[in-house]
């Protein structure tokens, strides 16, 4: 399109979002961050292995 590779298009983008959203990219950091803690919390919780109960077997 317009004769712009995809590069282009990245660097367009990254300039746009640098020049009118300078003030969201901490908060957008920020919220990446609390994801990325709350899916390694997640992923470390499904891989434990599961409590045993003693009760069951009587």
């Amino acid at each position: 399109m317009f004769g712009l590779q995809p590069l282009h298009w990245l660097i367009i983008i990254l300039v746009a979002i640098l020049l009118f959203a300078p003030m969201r990219i901490p908060q957008l950091v920020r919220s990446l961050k609390q994801t990325f803690k709350e899916f390694g919390a997640s992923v470390r919780e499904a891989t434990e292995e599961p409590p045993q109960d003693k009760t069951k077997g009587q």
